[in-house]
């Protein structure tokens, strides 16, 4: 899965993802459905299925920058303008916490540069 996602192939990641997420959902396996969820909701969102997205993204972490960035988007599909605008001020001070921590340890000016670039 990592390797479509990587390819931007989002139909096929697409497709793997939804029938690892059935079996997934089966066997009752959190673990399985953390570790796969935010490749899911990035080809759900590229490929325009909104519904999918919101499943998906349930199982990412709320608290961490790619979780939030998540329901931002989702939110603002929904119409959800006062809901995304919390979501990006949540991922905001999730960014400029870990700028700060790697400030603090004296981290390269690349290091940190890659976390604003990637996020």
């Amino acid at each position: 899965m990592r390797c479509l996602q990587k390819l931007g192939r989002w139909k096929e990641l697409s497709t793997v993802a939804e029938g690892v997420w059935f079996e997934a959902e089966r066997q009752g396996s959190a673990v399985a459905l953390r570790k796969m969820a935010a490749m899911a909701t990035q080809s759900a969102w590229a490929l325009g299925i909104w519904d999918d997205m919101g499943q998906y993204m349930r199982w990412t972490d709320p608290s961490t920058l790619q979780g939030l960035f998540f329901r931002a988007v989702h939110a603002t599909h929904r119409g959800a303008l006062s809901a995304a605008s919390r979501y990006v001020d949540r991922a905001r001070h999730v960014l400029a916490g870990k700028l700060s921590t790697q400030a603090a340890q004296n981290e390269s000016y690349g290091r940190m540069y890659r976390n604003v670039v990637t996020a």
